[in-house]
């Protein structure tokens, strides 16, 4: 019976770290994330969960997640755009990148939430805030 509790707190950790529940990549600490600030716009279909810097495996990192947005029918189309601001507010750089699965939340079996990471070793010259900026349309669709 004693042999029940730790088989069992094992399955969870582990059930955990599969799902994606259980995040083992450390977040940038302040020297590491060089006072950078972080924004998140979501779109009509894509909801953008908050933003964070991270160390992936020494390098700084720039991850989160998406969702869809409750009245949004799909997000097979969407992706983010990674705007990189100046101390000014001026883009200095502008990266497209999607998220996967590419369609979250279309139906209840599927993955409710999306995953992007961008590695960020070393961030544009000059940026002092990166938002990540959700856009419904195909990378190739102009951006407005």
């Amino acid at each position: 019976m004693n042999t029940l509790k730790p088989l069992a707190a094992l399955l969870m950790f582990a059930g955990s770290l599969l799902s994606g529940c259980l995040n083992l990549t450390p977040p940038a600490t302040a020297a590491q994330a060089h006072g950078l600030k972080l924004a998140a716009t979501s779109s009509i279909c894509v909801r953008v969960n908050g933003p964070r810097l991270q160390m992936n495996q020494g390098n700084l990192e720039l991850a989160g997640s998406v969702a869809k947005q409750s009245n949004a029918s799909f997000t097979a189309f969407s992706h983010l755009d990674i705007l990189f601001y100046d101390d000014t507010g001026r883009i200095v750089e502008t990266k497209s990148i999607t998220f996967s699965p590419r369609s979250v939340g279309h139906s209840r079996f599927a993955s409710q939430v999306g995953y992007y990471a961008l590695k960020l070793d070393p961030p544009p010259e000059g940026t002092a805030k990166i938002e990540v900026r959700a856009h419904d349309g195909d990378l190739a669709t102009p951006h407005g």
